[in-house]
C-alpha cells in the first residue's frame, strides 16, 4: 500500500516540476543567457581595462629610463604620449 502511494508522489511532483517548467521556461533560459552573456562582457571589461593598465606600465618605465630622464624633452615627449 505505501508503494502505492510513494509512486502517486512521485507522479504528482513530476507532475508540478513540468507545470513549473512549462510556465517558466522562458524566464529560466533568459536568465541562464543573462548570466553567460554578463560573464563574458565582465571578463571583456577586465581584458580591456588590463590591456589598458599595462600600456599605461609600458609608457611609465619607459618615462622612467635613466637615459630619458637626462634629456627634459624626450621625458616629455614620453609622458605626454
Amino acid at each position: 500500500m505505501t508503494e502505492f502511494f510513494r509512486e502517486v508522489d512521485e507522479d504528482v511532483r513530476r507532475d508540478r516540476i513540468i507545470g513549473i517548467w512549462t510556465r517558466y521556461r522562458y524566464v529560466f533560459i533568459g536568465l541562464a543567457v543573462l548570466v553567460v552573456a554578463g560573464t563574458g562582457a565582465w571578463r571583456a571589461y577586465e581584458y580591456y581595462r588590463d590591456q589598458a593598465a599595462e600600456a599605461a606600465n609600458t609608457k611609465f618605465e619607459a618615462a622612467c629610463n635613466w637615459r630619458a630622464m637626462a634629456n627634459p624633452r624626450k621625458r616629455r615627449r614620453l609622458l605626454t604620449r
